[in-house]
């Protein structure tokens, strides 16, 4: 097994928001990252810094949205993980149009130009045959010692569609001999509380450097909090290490988990593993 891990998140900013500390913890210790984007990020609103201090959020087209997001995620990848984004541009939900109309992906309104004709958005994808394709092959090739995505419950339903794309992807790519793990992330999606926030069942340890190397790539995606709602982000992780003695932790949610002895972030997840004994798979 590769010193290997991968991150497959919906939007540009939630590798950093869930993983964004072990991934930098990881990759000082000689793992390489794979840093993939589910969805095609042309939804959202941009915000910028008022002269009072207060955040602006503007309603834009797509088409600017999509390049802002996307630059803002390879330049998170390529700087703090030393790699390169993977887009698997599964359409988001709905977008906004040239005339700041929301506009939902559904029967008898217009697609963008990002969006082919019969290509399901990432809400539906894990219902079509093949679409979990893409992402089978890339496991295969990279064989990550750990896959990181979202819970399977989640207030939003572009974090549950990827979480169902990875699954359906990790179990095909099992049958044909891929044996890492998968975790599911347990924190908030934002600075609020999440009515679903699952308590974890694992963490990694991100005291220190970590914490602040988190913060710098969550820093990068500036079109979503201007650059300044890094540290407040980062409420949930400084809740956890609370919970399990040190300053700062990113938990999981296990799906699988290999033997401790398969590497050394399986070694960390297994180590503090509470309430259940390590599932061998």
């Amino acid at each position: 097994m590769a010193k290997s891990v991968m991150a497959v998140y919906a939007h540009a900013d939630d590798v950093e928001l869930h993983c964004g500390g072990t991934l930098a913890k990881y990759k000082a210790a000689g793992y390489s990252v794979s840093y993939i984007m589910s969805t095609n990020n042309m939804s959202g609103e941009w915000c910028t810094l008022k002269p009072d201090g207060t955040l602006k959020a503007d309603k834009v087209p797509w088409h600017v949205m999509i390049r802002q997001r996307k630059l803002e995620a390879d330049q998170a990848a390529r700087e703090c993980y030393g790699t390169t984004a993977v887009h698997l541009d599964f359409p988001q939900r709905h977008y906004y149009n040239d005339h700041e109309e929301k506009i939902d992906l559904r029967y008898g309104n217009p697609r963008p130009e990002a969006v082919p004709e019969n290509f399901p958005s990432i809400v539906t994808a894990n219902d079509y045959a093949g679409c979990a394709g893409g992402l089978e092959k890339l496991i295969l090739e990279r064989q990550p010692e750990v896959i990181f995505t979202h819970a399977v419950v989640d207030e939003n339903p572009e974090h549950t569609g990827t979480a169902w794309l990875v699954i359906q992807a990790f179990h095909a790519a099992q049958k044909k001999g891929f044996q890492g793990s998968l975790l599911f992330a347990s924190g908030r999606h934002s600075a609020e509380a999440s009515p679903f926030l699952a308590e974890p069942e694992t963490y990694i340890d991100i005291s220190g450097q970590w914490l602040r190397e988190k913060r710098m790539a969550l820093a990068m995606h500036k079109c979503q909090s201007a650059g300044i709602f890094a540290e407040a982000c980062t409420g949930d992780v400084l809740e956890f290490g609370k919970k399990f003695g040190v300053e700062a932790a990113e938990g999981f949610i296990v799906h699988a988990l290999l033997d401790a002895g398969a590497g050394e972030l399986t070694g960390e997840l297994a180590g503090n593993r509470r309430g259940k004994a390590v599932q061998t798979v």
